[in-house]
């Protein structure tokens, strides 16, 4: 997982912000938080999925080579496994994420709280992949690789936020609720013996539900325009994927989470 404290951007465009939040405070009072919102969302997320435990045909395995060896030794014998690419435990993945959120919020003098929904695209994958050696009865000897990987579509979240209003034109608040993903995993494998080969694959998807929480700083910008910057950890849970592969059922445990940075802009359909 990343060390960088992605916490500290929303802090950053706290301060772009209050630099720029002088102005006619009772018109900022008068015009108030009370209100419907809609806007876009677009930022930065980093996954990670925790390889927490593997089982072959009832066996636990420990990791995931321990798969790739124990299919491949049901029907034959490995003789090496050599990790090509990836993280034989965890597989990362980081990129762009962007959607749109609409809530409500109504005002309590300095006090504003809330519910919100948001629905986001975003680009989630990662894949580990291990060179195979070894031999098959009656085929002899063959190469190969195996692969794994998984990929997050879309993330939804179910939030509260509650926050002070630091200045009439700038809110400071924390968030949580439920969070909501569709995932999918495949594990392949490929055996090459002389000038023949052939691959095997198998997926699993599923809708894992979990917590976030986060906080962030939104600015009255102008009118009923309104500017954010966020951060939000997500914890999706614990899921197990299931496969059949090549004769061998197979179990894949997992454990993810993401962080998430984003800003969004918004139009406040404000409330007198």
């Amino acid at each position: 997982m990343t060390r960088f404290n992605l916490s500290i951007v929303p802090i950053a465009f706290a301060f772009l912000i209050l630099g720029q939040s002088s102005g006619n405070a009772d018109d900022a009072l008068s015009a108030g938080w009370t209100g419907l919102s809609l806007g876009i969302t677009g930022g930065w997320a980093k996954t990670e999925t925790q390889a927490t435990g593997v089982v072959v045909n009832g066996t636990s395995v420990g990791s995931i080579p321990g798969a790739f060896t124990a299919v491949g030794a049901s029907g034959g014998t490995i003789t090496s496994l050599t990790t090509t690419s990836g993280n034989p435990n965890a597989l990362e993945s980081s990129g762009f994420i962007g959607g749109a959120v609409a809530g409500y919020d109504h005002q309590f003098g300095p006090a504003v709280v809330g519910i919100e929904a948001d629905f986001s695209g975003l680009d989630a994958d990662d894949t580990y992949s291990a060179a195979l050696a070894g031999t098959l009865p009656g085929v002899g000897a063959f190469t190969g690789s195996g692969s794994v990987s998984s990929d997050i579509d879309w993330l939804a979240t179910f939030r509260v936020r509650a926050g002070y209003l630091v200045t009439p034109r700038v809110l400071a608040y924390a968030t949580g609720g439920l969070a909501v993903a569709s995932m999918q995993t495949t594990l392949s494998a490929t055996a090459t013996v002389g000038a023949a080969s052939a691959t095997v694959s198998a997926g699993d998807s599923k809708t894992p539900v979990g917590y976030t929480v986060g906080a962030g700083v939104e600015a009255n910008l102008h009118g009923n325009w309104f500017a954010r910057g966020e951060y939000l950890y997500v914890d999706l849970g614990s899921n197990t994927f299931n496969y059949s592969l090549a004769g061998s059922t197979i179990g894949l445990s997992t454990d993810v989470d993401s962080h998430v940075v984003r800003f969004a802009f918004t139009y406040r359909f404000k409330h007198d």
